[in-house]
């Protein structure tokens, strides 16, 4: 009896337990906030912070390239004369292909037609004419993607890039790494 009591205990308390750890992903994104943390080093260095939202291609109802943004500011917070510092955009794409994103560990660097990838482009102004930007072609990282919903995507990153010479000197090449709280942005949402 003293066992079937005590087991009916336990048996209770994880059910509570259970019950009050579990999170609803949508209750989740809704108390997130969007949001993007980056460190540059190498020829390049810096620490950025600002938002995170994505915007989706459909075709026919498939989606067939998704495109991170990390940025300064909010698109719709910005105006028209503002010249950001720094941008990153993160595209998922698959050479046209219907593909479905979820979470996982992604390659970033040169698109592929058999499997999805991720190419990247950081743009970072020295000054309010000269824009230095940098690529992955021919580079390579990883992107890991932790949490995906129609609305919603959190992702840690690392990937090298390179800004190649444009024949004044040689070729630059940094290290991204950081992680980001997207929320979709646009008609496709």
């Amino acid at each position: 009896m003293y066992k079937l009591g005590l087991v009916s205990v336990l048996f209770s308390l994880t059910i509570f337990l259970s019950c009050s750890n579990s999170t609803d992903s949508d209750e989740s994104e809704e108390s997130a906030v969007a949001s993007s943390t980056f460190t540059v080093t190498g020829d390049l260095e810096a620490k950025q912070e600002g938002i995170a939202y994505f915007t989706e291609l459909n075709n026919d109802g498939n989606l067939v390239r998704v495109s991170i943004h990390l940025v300064e500011t909010h698109p719709q917070d910005r105006d028209e004369n503002t010249e950001s510092d720094y941008s990153l955009i993160l595209v998922a794409d698959m050479s046209g292909e219907p593909f479905t994103l979820s979470t996982g560990t992604y390659e970033i660097g040169k698109l592929s037609d058999e499997e999805l990838n991720f190419t990247a482009v950081y743009t970072h102004r020295i000054s309010g004419s000269q824009v230095n930007g940098y690529n992955t072609e021919d580079q390579s990282g990883t992107i890991t993607i932790t949490s995906v919903s129609d609305n919603w995507i959190e992702a840690t990153f690392s990937f090298a890039a390179i800004n190649y010479d444009d024949g004044h000197g040689e070729d630059e090449h940094i290290s991204i790494s950081g992680e980001f709280n997207a929320e979709c942005f646009g008609f496709s949402c």
